[in-house]
């Protein structure tokens, strides 16, 4: 995946998950926190996700996708390596980049 296909999905990724957290789910439940090998297992197992995309910021940000683009997780680390879904859905899809001023 080239440099552009990247920032664009990264900018899809992160508008998701800031929508997200600005209803309220800013605060991940407990429950949906492990370590992060833990998580990286149970996402595999569970889902067939494997990571996708990562983005290093104050915390990281891994999205894990079933390779037939059927299910997505976004997973937040700490430094401590706790690892809290964040969000997840379906349907998830590469697309190239758009040009500057479309609608995407």
């Amino acid at each position: 995946m080239d440099r552009k296909m990247r920032a664009a999905l990264l900018a899809v990724v992160l508008l998701t998950l800031l929508g997200s957290l600005l209803v309220g789910r800013s605060e991940a439940n407990p429950a949906n926190c492990r370590p992060l090998d833990a998580m990286r297992d149970h996402l595999a197992t569970r889902w067939s996700e494997t990571p996708v995309l990562v983005a290093d910021g104050r915390l990281q940000l891994i999205i894990f996708a079933a390779s037939d683009g059927k299910t997505w997780t976004a997973v937040q680390v700490t430094p401590a390596g706790r690892a809290c879904m964040v969000s997840s859905g379906t349907n998830w899809a590469a697309f190239a980049p758009v040009a500057r001023g479309d609608d995407i």
